[in-house]
This record gives structure tokens, C-alpha cells and sequence, in this order.
């Protein structure tokens, strides 16, 4: 199908959708495919019922910062203006001021100060650490954001069982769970979330990049009822909606997801990365030291085994 007629078949657009009643939370949209995609979209990420669809990543993560300040002085009351998120050194979730305010890394913050207050950091892959911040300020936090394998800091990994003891403390003092799931996220670590290595179910779900199949920016908020119906209408938008089309790519790239996501690593995926041994080999060769001997080997493998 080609863009013109995804663009003549969907001439409507959404933003936020919700499961059971199919209302919108910027009242000026409602799409007839609504049901359509939302249902395909909770085969995905398991039994998150709203999901908030955006453009960019930073723009997920900055509206999931929103959220968890609304939800912490609506539901866990705390104080106005004193509400706390929690994030991890090493992270990268963006580039914006909230964002950065949230980094140790100096040249990311270098020369944008003042930084946005209401932020604490804590090493990654430390529980106990966490533990102690959630105890000494556990009154005033109202989310704690991670990546459940950061990417920007190397692909750093955390020790087995630290998103088990994550999901344990936001449980016990009362805290959202918000995994920023964008580059790990469907299917890209062989699960349909990193998290679900750890049968880990977060709070709130940022999705993006493989989302738009590498074709379109887009990115998702996904929560259950109790935290993304704190925004009501008009509260939370975005400046710039998907076009038709793109959401007929986005329908296209779910389905495919729901269906070979959950078996990433199943037996001929498996047969498949050991059938293009070589090419990574010469590939990560090249990359470490370009030639273009290597260079035209590279390109010859690649086009034999089909990458």
C-alpha cells in the first residue's frame, strides 16, 4: 500500500487511548480505528490499559515526568511542589531540561543551568542505595526512572535480581516504577520488554524507536488507569500529531510485533545469528579498524546472507 491511499484510508487522528470507553484525553479527537489499535497495542505491553501516543522519545519521557508529579500530589498527596523523581547515573533519556536535570554527566549539563530542581540520582544497579534514598525521602518521591539496560553509559547491564528489588522498594514505599523501555523495548533484547527478563511488571512504560519500525518518530506512555487518568482533558498534548498514514505504518509494525516479538530467540532465530557468524565478525573488524579491503569483504558477506 502506498502512502497515498494508508493516507486516503485513516483521515483521522488520535493521541490518548483508553481501553474500555474509547475516549480520548484531548477531547477535540476520536478516531473510529481506536479499538483497532489499542487492542493490538496491549498485546504488546501486557495489561497496561491507556496508553498516550506521542512523537519523540524525550517528549515520552518528559510526559512520563509530568505523570508521576500529577500522580504524587493526586493519589500519594504529597506536599505541592515538593514532589521528588528518582533516576539512575549513566542514564541518557534525552536531551531536554528536565532531562539533563536529571544527569551526572557533566557536558550534558554544562553552560544550561540553572538545572530543574526535584531530582535525585543514584547509582544504577545499587538497590541498597535506592533503598536509602526511599527511606530518608521516601514521603516525597513520586517516581523513580531507569533504564532496565542502559545504553548511552555502554550497555550496562545490572546484576541479576536488581529490577526484582526495584519493583519491590517502589512497591513498598509507594513510588512509580517507570521504565524508559525505548531502546530496549519490543522485542529488542529478546523479550518483549527487557523488564520481562525479570517478570518485572513497571508502573509506567516509555516506548519509541522500534515502535515506529525505523520508519517514523514515534513513542508511547502506557500506564494503568489509576496513574494516566490523573491528566485529564487538556492538562497534556503534543504539538505535533502522527499524520494519517503514519498511523497506518504504526498498526502494520504492531501486528508484527505481537506476532514474532515473544519468540525473538526462538530456534531458527537462533540458527540465524550462527548463519551470520562472519559477517558480524568482519562487520565489528571493520568498525574497530576501517579498510576498504575489509570494507568491500563486509559488504560482499552482508549481501550473500541477506542483512
Amino acid at each position: 500500500m502506498t502512502i497515498a491511499v494508508a493516507a486516503l484510508t485513516i483521515a483521522l487522528l488520535l493521541r490518548a487511548l483508553i481501553t474500555d470507553d474509547c475516549r480520548c484525553s484531548d477531547h477535540r479527537y476520536c478516531c473510529a480505528i481506536v479499538t483497532i489499535v489499542i487492542s493490538v497495542l496491549l498485546i504488546i505491553v501486557f495489561s497496561m490499559l491507556t496508553s498516550l501516543n506521542i512523537m519523540l522519545g524525550a517528549e515520552g519521557v518528559e510526559t512520563a515526568l509530568k505523570l508521576a508529579r500529577k500522580w504524587g500530589y493526586e493519589k500519594k498527596r504529597i506536599p505541592k511542589d515538593e514532589a521528588i523523581i528518582v533516576s539512575c547515573c549513566g542514564c541518557f533519556h534525552g536531551r531536554t531540561l528536565a532531562i539533563i536535570s536529571m544527569s551526572c554527566d557533566n557536558e550534558a549539563t554544562r553552560g544550561f543551568g540553572p538545572l530543574l530542581p526535584g531530582h535525585l540520582r543514584v547509582d544504577f544497579g545499587d538497590a541498597e542505595a535506592l533503598e536509602r534514598i526511599f527511606k530518608e525521602k521516601g514521603e516525597h518521591i513520586a517516581g523513580f526512572l531507569l533504564e532496565p539496560i542502559q545504553g548511552e553509559a555502554g550497555v550496562i547491564i545490572p546484576p541479576d535480581g536488581y529490577l526484582k528489588a526495584v519493583r519491590d522498594l517502589c512497591t513498598r514505599y509507594n513510588v512509580l516504577m517507570i521504565a524508559d523501555e525505548i531502546q530496549t523495548g519490543l522485542a529488542r533484547t529478546g523479550k518483549m520488554l527487557a523488564c520481562d527478563w525479570e517478570e518485572v511488571r513497571p508502573d509506567v512504560v516509555i516506548l519509541g524507536k522500534a515502535l515506529g519500525g525505523g520508519v517514523f518518530p514515534m513513542s508511547a506512555v502506557l500506564a494503568d488507569k489509576d496513574v494516566m487518568l490523573c491528566i485529564k482533558p487538556g492538562e497534556h498534548g503534543s504539538a505535533e500529531l502522527l499524520k494519517s498514514y503514519d498511523y497506518k505504518f504504526y498498526l502494520k509494525e504492531l501486528k508484527l510485533l505481537s506476532l514474532y516479538g515473544s519468540v525473538a530467540f526462538d530456534e531458527d532465530f537462533e540458527a540465524q545469528l550462527a548463519d551470520n557468524n562472519d559477517a558480524r565478525l568482519e562487520v565489528s573488524l571493520l568498525a574497530r579498524s576501517p579498510d576498504q579491503e575489509l570494507t568491500e569483504v563486509s559488504n560482499s558477506i552482508v549481501e550473500q546472507v541477506g542483512l
